[in-house]
């Protein structure tokens, strides 16, 4: 009974930590893409930039684009990667592989990397938009698989 109860501690404790990961970089995607709003609202007046958001948007795959699916705004990343949009308000993982040689994003040993996706509509110098914004998390998953085997 008390290796039952230390297992499913032990699974519990797995889990939440888990998702506390995962809720703190959805937020951290939250916040890049509010940013990206108040940025890209005000670029043309010169009010802010680049330098104005939370995090170096070099390390984000972003595109925003309107209703009418023009492309406001893609980082560079855009051009490694083709990212699925989720529905709006929500998040998504995805793995994609990505040869070293077209980018180090912390690749695996088969040249695959960890997404996480979210998607979010906002009104960007008064028209409607949706920005899809991306982050890189291999690094993340590859420290789940290490803690998965040391349980194992």
């Amino acid at each position: 009974m008390v290796l039952f109860s230390t297992i499913s501690f032990s699974v519990f404790l797995t889990f939440e930590m888990v998702n506390q990961h995962f809720r703190l970089i959805d937020n951290e995607i939250r916040t890049m893409a509010n940013a990206l709003t108040t940025a890209l609202t005000h670029r043309d007046s010169n009010k802010t930039g680049a330098h104005d958001l939370p995090y170096n948007i070099d390390r984000y795959w972003v595109r925003v684009i309107d209703n009418a699916q023009e492309i406001i705004y893609e980082s560079s990343m855009v051009d490694y990667v083709a990212l699925p949009a989720p529905a709006p308000g929500t998040f998504i993982s995805v793995e994609k592989h990505i040869p070293r040689e077209k980018i180090r994003l912390g690749q695996d040993a088969n040249d695959d990397v960890l997404f996480r996706v979210g998607s979010f509509t906002a009104t960007i110098s008064g028209k409607k938009a949706r920005i899809i914004v991306g982050l890189p998390i291999e690094n993340i998953e590859e420290e789940y698989i290490h803690l998965l085997k040391e349980y194992a």
